[in-house]
């Protein structure tokens, strides 16, 4: 029995094509994860958020006023997002200074960009937007001092050892993406 190298030969040559496309196309297909470089992203800017967090308390020895007493924030939601903004920006909408929600003398503790802060058509507010463009935030904090926060992502809840963290949650765009896994 012989065997036609022609045939075998345009065989390979479809098989190819057909593998080059689905390489080009099933990447596109999937809107929703953005990759691991920008989930990194993603982290360091709420890292930074964190960070701005523990040095407006190391200066005022508390959180900012609104966030008194709740040990969950949702930055979802855009009047929270626009005190958040203002406490830690330590600037109004307008980017005049600031002494509201406990920052008393001003301190810029975090610089936000305009792609970071877009304003919410429909309040007027400021809302955070993370790189991969979520804008639905969780903020966790620890006020009995006693490090340890009860977080919840995707469903599931957990004891972590932190006196702040963050994370996004799910969208059909992006991916949830937690400060502590």
């Amino acid at each position: 029995m012989e065997i036609d190298k022609g045939k075998w030969f345009n065989g390979l040559m479809a098989l190819g094509c057909l593998l080059f496309l689905a390489a080009i196309f099933v990447p596109t297909v999937s809107t929703r994860h953005h990759g691991p470089s920008v989930e990194r992203m993603v982290r360091s800017q709420m890292s930074q958020y964190v960070t701005a967090l523990q040095m407006f308390r190391g200066e005022y020895g508390e959180f900012p006023d609104f966030m008194e007493g709740q040990s969950r924030i949702d930055l979802s939601d855009a009047k929270s997002c626009d005190q958040f903004v203002e406490a830690i920006s330590g600037r109004k909408r307008d980017g005049s200074k600031s002494s509201a929600y406990g920052n008393r003398r001003g301190i810029a503790f975090y610089s936000f960009s305009e792609n970071e802060i877009p304003i919410d058509a429909a309040t007027g507010y400021r809302c955070i937007q993370t790189a991969d463009g979520n804008t639905n935030l969780m903020l966790f904090l620890d006020h009995d001092g006693d490090g340890i926060l009860e977080v919840e992502s995707e469903g599931k809840t957990q004891t972590i050892r932190r006196r702040v963290t963050m994370a996004t949650v799910a969208t059909d765009e992006c991916d949830a993406v937690t400060l502590w896994e």
